[in-house]
């Protein structure tokens, strides 16, 4: 049903009529709000920036008519199509568990959570949330680590002075992304380190992998982190060329790694 076909067919109905064509209309308004939004890219969403309030109103309400939608779904109606519209393209605070910033409606994109939180519980509701998939990572990379250990390391990996986590989720979670922030000399301040980026088998070359790397180096810009580095496995030349497509340059270097405590993997 297009928009003025809706508007005409209102005239000659009821209250609930009515009530109910609103509440397709902005129903409407908020899919508008999410296609405006996956068009402007996702870097645009890590700037706050270059969303402002009075944009996001102006955006949501042109697609439906503006006056028109106004007769029939109200000024309640509209602020309350534009206050969803504006949560949906809210970019995630990292002090708190963030609203899912997907399209839902778009097969082909994930939802993506930030997982990072200001408090102990949720922390460790975000740590409860990405083991699963940090251990099947592990696990295909022959890498041991105990559930306790994990747990307890991705519990930290969630306070938002040590990095952040991102679960992506299609109806249910299949990817993950943990960064960790360090401050090194060489690039004169914070960097973060992309510790995981692990996306299920079932999952991968549909862009899973991209929409959690966009996120968290947008992320990582705004908590001040000047560069990301990473590691990638001798023959994964899948991640490689994604690492590349990102910008992402190959470094002369190789890397060593030594335990401190050692037997402590457990």
């Amino acid at each position: 049903m297009s928009h003025r076909g809706a508007h005409l067919t209102a005239r000659g109905w009821g209250v609930k009529e009515r009530e109910f064509v609103a509440s397709l209309e902005a129903f409407q308004l908020v899919l508008a709000a999410q296609r405006r939004r996956a068009a402007a890219g996702r870097l645009a969403m890590d700037d706050p920036q270059r969303a402002a309030p009075a944009g996001i109103a102006g955006a949501a309400a042109a697609p439906m008519g503006g006056e028109a939608l106004l007769q029939i779904v109200g000024h309640a109606g509209i602020q309350s199509a534009v206050a969803a519209a504006e949560e949906i393209d809210a970019p995630a605070h990292p002090g708190s568990m963030a609203k899912a910033i997907g399209p839902r409606n778009n097969p082909a994109m994930a939802t993506i959570r930030l997982l990072t939180a200001a408090t102990p519980s949720r922390r460790r509701s975000g740590a409860l949330r990405a083991l699963p998939l940090v251990g099947a990572q592990y696990r295909e990379h022959g890498i041991e680590l105990s559930r306790e250990r994990l747990l307890r390391a991705l519990r930290e990996a969630c306070n938002p002075r040590r990095g952040l986590v991102l679960l992506a989720f299609e109806r249910e979670p299949v990817g993950v992304a943990v960064v960790a922030y360090t401050w090194t000399v060489e690039r004169g301040g914070l960097v973060a380190w992309l510790d995981e980026l692990y996306v299920v088998p079932a999952r991968r070359g549909r862009g899973v992998g991209k929409q959690l790397l966009t996120r968290a180096m947008g992320l990582a810009r705004r908590a001040g982190c000047t560069t990301m580095e990473l590691e990638v496995v001798r023959g994964h030349e899948r991640s490689a060329r994604l690492y590349r497509r990102a910008g992402f340059r190959r470094l002369p270097r190789t890397r060593y790694s030594k335990e401190l405590m050692g037997g402590n993997r457990r």
